[in-house]
C-alpha cells in the first residue's frame, strides 16, 4: 500500500447510508443545477481526464449516468451478490471520510483498484459526491483476480479479459487529476450556494409582497369603516354601523355597545349582539360596577383572555357564566366619557395584540367621534325644532281669539317645545287664599284644581304682585310650594318656572315638570322665560279687553293695532329692522320727535340705532343715572336740558337695552303717562321677544353654518384618504411588477399638483416628472440623515423624502409644489420614498448576486486555474468575450480604513461610468479593489477609460480619494493575469509615492518595460542608470547639486518659488537648474517625463543598497 492511500476496509455488519447525511438540509443538488448541467460538467471531466466518472447523492444514488462506464466493475463485480455490497460499503465509507474532511478522499477498494470520493458542499453542506477513479496503479497479478472470479461466481477467464479495460495510471498523476476535480466540485457548490441564495431572496421578496398586500386590505377595511361611520345620518344608525364595521375587522361572537346616562352614572346597553340580548339589555352597569364599569370608571382598555375567571366579573343574570375573551374600551371625546364598547369570543379563542389596537384607535378616535358628531347633530335639531315651535307658539298667541284658548295653547306648545311630562299655569284668584291651576299631562287632556297656599305663600303673592323690584328668590320659594301642594295629584320630580308678567305686575306663573331628575341648562330657562313673557302679553290683552268699558275701548284698538305690529316683529329674524320697526312705532304711539335704542356694553351704554330727533351724546349718561338709581325699569320719564325724555327698559336675554324718546315740544308728561305708558310697555315686551329670538335664530344660523363646514371638511378628508389609499395602491402594484420608479414619479406629481423627480445620493436624477422639468435638488453628504426636508424658494415649496434601505439614504423623492404642501401630499411623498426603497433594494439585490458571478469568473481568470472552455462560457453568459483582446482596470481607495460602504459606493459609480462607455466593459469587486475589464478598441481613442474613471470619481466623491491603475494589454485568457498583476504593480507603486487622485497605465510603454521586467535586477538598475547617472555625474564634476534640487522640486509639486526657498537660492537659479536637467536627459521633467523620472529618483533611494 502506498503512502497517502487508504487501505481497503473490511466489509462492514451493516450499511454505511445512514452515516452520509444530507447535512439537515431542504435542498437537492439536482433542485439547484439542472441534471443536464451536472451530466455536462462531468463528461467534460471525464473526457479530459480519461477516467470513469460519477455524481451520487449523499446515500450513494447516482445523480447522474456514469461517464466511461467500466464493465469490470459495473457489469462483473457489483452485480455479484458478493461483490456488490462490498463496492457499496467502500463508496460509503469513502465518502464519510470526504465530509468529514472536507476534501477528496483516495482509497484502495477491496478489489485493489483506486477510486476517489470528491464532496460538492455549498455552504458547507454536502449535497453529493463526485465518485471518479476504478484504475490500478500497477501492472494486476492476474492469478489472484482469477481466484476473486471464483468468489464472485463469474467466469475466470471473461473476468481477467475485462481486467484489460482497467487503466493503468501512475499514482501521483491519478491524485493530480482528483485535485483538479476537487475544482470543479467547488465551482459546482458556488453555482448551487448562488441558486440557494437567489431562492432565498425570491422567498422573501414573495413573503414580503403577501406580507404587504395583507396591510393594504387591513387599510382597506380600516379607511372604509370610517367612511361608513362618519356617513350615517343618525344616532342610531352609527351605532349599527359601528358595529357592523368591527364584526369585519375583529370577528367577534358578542358585542355590546353601552352609553353612558350622565343623569344615573349608569351605563345603559344601546347596541346588543349576543346570544343572550334580553338579559344582557336587563343588566345596566354603573361606573366602577364589574369589567365594564371599571373600564368607564379608569377610562382604561382592557384585553381579558379569560373574564369569567376576572377579578372584576360579575354574573350576569339570565346568562351563563362561560370562559369568554374579552376586549373593552372606553369611548372618550374631549375628556368626556361617551360609553363602552365590549367584543367577546367564547371556546377559548381569544384576541390579538393587534386586533386589541385596531379597536383602542377605533373606539378612542373615530367611534366616539362619530357619536358625538350625531349627537351635537341632534342637539342641533332639537334645538331648531324648539325655536320652530316658539315661533308657532307666537303666532298663535296672536290669533287666539279667547283666554282659554291662549291658556290650552300656552300648555300644548310649551310641553312639546320641553319635551316635558306636564306643563301647567297657576293663577292666583283675586280676593281668596286658592291659586288657581290649569295642568296637561303629556298630550292629554287638561285639569282645573285650586290649590290653597299658605300664608306664608300669600304674603310672598302679594309682594310679587305689588313690588315690581322683588328679588328671584322670592319667587323661587312660591313656585316650590305649589309645587308641593301638587304633590299628591301630580309626580313632579323636578320643573322650571317663570312669572307671567303684565304692565300692572305679576299675574301668575307658567310651569314645566318631568317625571324624572333632569338639570335644565340656562337656555331652557331663558326661553320659558320669553314664552311667559309673550303668554302674559297675551293674557294682559284679553284681560283688558275683558275689563274695559266703552270708554277705553278706543285705546283697546290701538292695542289691537299694536298686537299687529308685534305680529310683523316676531315674523322677522334680523335685529336691526325690528329695532328700525321698534323706533318708527314708538314715535308714532308716544307722539315723540325722534327716539333711539342703546345696548349695555361691559363698560358703557352704546347707541345702536336712531330715528328722528334722538341723536344726543348725552343719553348714555342719562341711562346711567337712572341704573345707578334703580330706576331703569319699565316706563320712566325724565328731563333733559328742558326737554322730555321717556325711557322704556327692554330684557332682550341675558342683555339690558333701552329704548330713549324725546317728546315732542309742549308734551306734558303727567296728562299723558297713563295713556302711552301700556302701550310702550306692552311694545317694549313684544321688541323684547322678536330682538331675543332674532339673535337665537342668527346663533342657530351660525351653529347650522359651522356643522356643515365641519362635514363639507370630513367629507372632503375622506375624499383626500381614499385618493391617497388609491395612489398607495396603484404604486405598490407598479413597484412589485417591476415599473421601475418612473410611475412612482408620474403618479406622485398628478396627485400633489407638483413636479417630482427622483434623485440618488449623489443628485443623479433616476426618474422625473414631468419629462421636461428642470427640477433638481442636491442631496445632504452625510448619507445616514433620514429627516424630510422642507424649503421655500419664493411662492415654491420643495419637499424632499428619504428612500432608506439598511441605515442609508440611497436616493430622494422630492416635490416642488406651488405654495404648501398638503399633509396627505407629504404622506404620498412618504409613502413614494419607501416604495422607492424596495425598488432600490431589490435592484441592489439583483446587483449582488450578478456581482458575485462577475466576480466568481474574474477569481478564476486572475488565479491562472481554469478550465478555459468553462471560462469563455461563463464570461459568454455575463455579456463579455474573453477572446477579444482586453485590459484590466482596478480602482483602490486611497486610505486603507475604507469601509464596505465606501467599496460599494465606488463600484456603484464605476458601473454607471462604464454603462455608458464605448467599448464592452464587466465591472466586480474584488476585496477593497473595483476590477473593470475592458476591451480594447481597433483605433485607440483619444480618450481612455481610465482617466473618465478618475474624473467622474473625483468630481462625485468628497474629496479626491482614489487611484486607478490600467494593466497590460491581455491578448489571451493568460494575459488577463498578467494584466491584473501589473495593475495592482501601477498602484503599489503610486502608493509608495504618496500619489492620491492619480492614473497609472501601462498604455505609457517606458513604465510598462520597467514593471513587467522587475524580476531581473540588473534591468531596474539599467532604467535607474538612464536618469539618475547623469545627474550625479555633472553634479559629481561641477560640484554642483541638480540631484537634489530636482528632488526637492518633485517634493514641493512643482512649485517653483517653494523649491528656491527650502534650497536658499533664487527663482531663476531655480529655473537654469531645471533647463539643464532637461537638457541632460532629453525629457520633459514637469509632463510626460515626470512618472518616469521620479520613480528613477525614488528607485535609486530605495534600491541604494542594489547599486553598490
Amino acid at each position: 500500500m502506498l503512502p497517502g492511500h487508504t487501505a481497503p476496509a473490511a466489509p462492514p455488519a451493516a450499511p454505511l447510508a445512514e452515516e452520509v447525511p444530507a447535512e439537515g438540509s431542504d435542498w437537492k443538488l439536482t433542485d439547484l443545477i439542472s441534471v443536464s448541467t451536472l451530466q455536462s460538467i462531468q463528461d467534460t471531466f471525464a473526457r479530459a481526464f480519461g477516467l470513469p466518472t460519477v455524481i451520487v447523492d449523499p446515500s450513494g444514488a447516482n445523480a447522474t449516468r456514469i461517464t466511461h462506464r467500466l464493465g469490470f466493475c459495473e457489469d462483473l463485480t457489483r452485480t455479484s451478490p458478493v461483490g456488490g455490497p462490498r463496492c457499496l460499503d467502500c463508496d460509503l465509507r469513502a465518502m464519510h471520510q470526504a465530509r468529514e474532511d472536507g476534501r477528496p478522499t483516495i482509497f484502495e477498494c477491496w478489489n485493489g483498484l483506486y477510486d476517489a470520493a470528491i464532496p460538492i458542499a455549498p455552504k458547507g453542506k454536502v449535497l453529493g459526491y463526485f465518485l471518479c477513479g476504478q484504475v490500478l496503479t500497477d501492472a494486476p497479478d492476474r492469478e489472484r483476480y482469477k481466484q476473486t472470479a471464483g468468489e464472485l461466481g463469474v467466469e475466470p477467464d471473461r473476468y481477467v479479459a475485462a481486467l484489460d479495460d482497467v487503466r493503468i495510471l501512475p499514482y501521483e498523476q491519478y491524485r493530480a487529476s482528483v485535485e483538479s476535480m476537487h475544482v470543479l466540485a467547488d465551482m459546482i457548490a458556488e453555482q448551487a450556494a448562488a441558486a440557494i441564495d437567489n431562492l432565498m431572496i425570491l422567498e422573501e421578496a414573495l413573503n414580503a409582497k403577501e406580507e404587504a398586500s395583507g396591510l393594504m386590505e387591513e387599510l382597506d377595511n380600516i379607511l372604509g369603516t370610517l367612511s361608513d361611520i362618519g356617513s350615517q345620518p343618525d344616532y342610531r344608525s352609527t351605532l349599527e354601523a359601528i358595529a357592523d364595521n368591527l364584526a369585519r375587522l375583529i370577528p367577534y361572537d358578542s358585542c355590546l355597545i353601552y352609553i353612558l346616562d350622565d343623569a344615573t352614572d349608569t351605563l345603559v346597553p344601546a347596541i346588543v349582539r349576543d346570544p343572550y340580548p334580553d338579559a344582557l339589555r336587563a343588566f345596566r352597569p354603573t361606573v366602577g360596577e364589574g369589567i365594564v364599569g371599571k373600564v368607564a370608571a379608569t377610562r382604561t382598555e382592557r384585553l381579558i383572555e379569560d373574564a369569567s375567571v376576572d377579578p372584576d366579573f360579575i354574573e350576569i343574570p339570565g346568562a351563563p357564566a362561560e370562559p369568554e375573551a374579552l376586549l373593552a374600551v372606553p369611548m372618550v371625546h374631549k375628556q368626556k366619557l361617551l360609553g363602552v364598547i365590549s367584543l367577546s369570543r367564547f371556546e377559548r379563542q381569544c384576541f390579538t395584540e393587534h386586533e386589541f389596537r385596531i379597536l383602542s384607535a377605533l373606539a378612542s378616535t373615530q367611534a366616539a367621534l362619530a357619536v358625538e358628531n350625531v349627537r351635537m347633530y341632534e342637539r342641533e335639531r332639537q334645538l331648531l325644532d324648539r325655536y320652530r315651535l316658539l315661533a308657532d307658539l307666537g303666532t298663535e298667541f296672536v290669533a287666539a281669539d279667547s283666554l282659554d284658548e291662549v291658556k290650552e295653547q300656552l300648555l300644548s306648545r310649551t310641553a312639546e317645545i320641553f319635551s316635558a311630562d306636564r306643563c301647567f299655569v297657576a293663577i292666583p284668584a283675586e280676593l281668596q287664599d286658592d291659586v288657581r291651576v290649569q295642568m296637561r299631562e303629556g298630550r292629554g287632556r287638561s285639569w282645573v284644581a285650586d290649590v290653597p297656599l299658605s300664608r306664608a305663600a300669600r304674603l310672598s303673592w302679594i309682594r310679587l304682585h305689588n313690588e315690581r323690584t322683588a328679588g328671584r328668590g322670592l319667587f323661587d320659594a312660591w313656585a316650590r310650594e305649589i309645587v308641593d301642594q301638587l304633590s299628591e295629584r301630580a309626580d313632579v320630580a323636578s320643573f322650571i318656572a317663570e312669572p307671567l308678567t303684565t304692565a300692572s305686575g305679576i299675574i301668575g306663573a307658567v310651569f314645566v315638570g318631568w317625571h324624572r331628575p333632569v338639570d335644565p341648562q340656562a337656555g331652557d330657562r331663558r326661553m320659558l322665560k320669553v314664552i311667559a313673557g309673550a303668554a302674559g302679553a297675551t293674557l294682559s290683552n284679553f284681560a283688558v279687553h275683558a275689563q274695559t268699558d266703552s270708554s277705553l275701548r278706543l285705546k283697546v284698538e290701538q292695542l289691537q293695532t299694536l298686537t299687529r305690529l308685534a305680529e310683523r316683529l316676531s315674523g322677522s329674524t334680523e335685529e336691526r329692522s325690528i329695532v328700525a320697526e321698534l323706533l318708527q312705532a314708538a314715535i308714532e304711539i308716544g307722539n315723540l320727535e325722534g327716539a333711539a335704542y342703546l345696548a349695555r356694553g361691559s363698560q358703557r351704554w352704546i347707541l345702536r340705532q336712531s330715528s328722528g330727533a334722538a341723536q344726543s351724546d348725552h343719553l348714555p349718561a342719562i341711562l346711567d343715572g337712572l341704573e345707578s338709581r334703580g330706576r331703569l325699569s319699565g316706563v320712566t320719564w325724565t328731563a333733559d336740558r328742558d326737554e322730555q325724555l321717556v325711557v322704556v327698559a327692554l330684557p332682550v336675554g341675558e342683555r339690558v337695552a333701552a329704548l330713549v324718546g324725546r317728546a315732542a315740544a309742549g308734551h306734558d308728561a303727567h296728562a299723558g303717562d297713563a295713556e302711552v305708558e301700556p302701550l310702550l310697555t306692552a311694545l317694549a315686551r313684544y321688541a323684547s321677544v322678536a330682538i331675543e329670538r332674532a339673535q337665537l335664530y342668527e346663533a342657530q344660523q351660525s351653529a347650522i353654518a359651522r356643522l356643515e363646514r365641519s362635514n363639507l371638511a370630513a367629507d372632503q378628508t375622506n375624499r383626500q384618504l381614499n385618493h391617497l389609499l388609491e395612489l398607495q395602491r396603484e404604486l405598490t402594484v407598479e413597484v412589485l411588477e417591476s415599473s421601475g420608479l418612473e410611475p412612482v414619479a408620474r403618479s406622485l406629481a398628478e396627485m400633489t399638483q407638483a413636479e417630482v423627480v427622483v434623485v440618488d445620493a449623489w443628485a443623479e436624477v433616476l426618474a422625473r416628472w414631468p419629462e421636461d422639468s428642470t427640477l433638481s435638488w442636491e442631496p445632504p453628504e452625510r448619507r445616514d440623515v433620514f429627516a424630510t426636508a422642507t424649503e421655500t424658494e419664493g411662492e415654491h415649496t420643495i419637499v424632499a423624502c428619504p428612500a432608506v434601505v439598511e441605515g442609508e439614504a440611497l436616493a430622494w423623492v422630492v416635490a416642488c409644489a406651488h405654495g404648501e404642501l398638503t399633509q396627505v401630499g407629504r404622506a404620498a411623498l412618504e409613502h413614494g420614498a419607501l416604495l422607492t426603497a424596495l425598488e432600490l433594494l431589490r435592484e441592489r439585490t439583483a446587483l449582488e448576486v450578478e456581482v458575485r458571478l462577475r466576480g466568481g469568473l474574474v477569481e478564476e481568470l486572475f488565479s491562472g486555474q481554469f478550465v478555459e472552455e468553462m471560462v469563455l462560457k461563463q464570461g459568454l453568459g455575463l455579456g463579455f468575450d474573453l477572446t477579444a483582446p482586453s485590459r484590466v482596470i482596478l480602482v483602490e481607495p486611497a486610505s486603507g480604513d475604507a469601509t464596505r460602504g465606501d467599496i460599494e459606493t465606488i463600484y456603484a459609480m464605476v458601473s454607471a461610468r462604464t454603462e455608458r462607455w464605448s467599448a464592452q466593459t464587466l465591472s466586480t469587486v474584488r476585496g477593497n479593489l473595483v476590477v473593470v475589464l475592458c476591451h480594447e478598441t481597433p483605433d485607440e481613442p483619444d480618450a481612455r477609460l481610465e482617466d473618465e474613471l478618475l474624473e467622474a470619481l473625483c468630481r462625485r466623491l468628497p474629496k479626491p480619494a482614489v487611484n486607478v491603475a490600467c494593466g497590460t494589454r491581455a491578448a489571451s485568457l493568460a494575459g488577463y493575469r498578467e494584466s491584473y498583476i501589473a495593475a495592482r504593480r501601477g498602484l503599489d507603486l503610486l502608493r509608495m509615492m504618496e500619489r492620491v487622485g492619480s492614473v497609472f497605465s501601462f498604455r505609457d510603454a517606458g513604465v510598462e518595460h520597467l514593471l513587467m521586467r522587475t524580476t531581473e535586477p540588473e534591468i531596474v538598475l539599467e532604467f535607474m542608470s538612464t536618469y539618475v547617472e547623469p545627474l550625479e555625474r555633472y553634479d559629481a564634476n561641477h560640484s554642483s547639486d541638480l540631484r537634489h534640487s530636482l528632488e526637492t522640486y518633485y517634493a514641493t509639486g512643482l512649485n517653483v518659488e517653494g523649491t528656491a526657498r527650502r534650497l536658499h537660492i533664487h527663482v531663476s537659479t531655480l529655473r537654469y537648474r531645471l533647463k539643464k536637467i532637461e537638457q541632460l536627459l532629453g525629457v520633459d521633467v514637469k509632463g510626460a517625463g515626470r512618472l518616469d523620472v521620479e520613480l528613477a529618483l525614488r528607485a535609486a533611494t530605495v534600491l541604494h543598497p542594489l547599486r553598490k
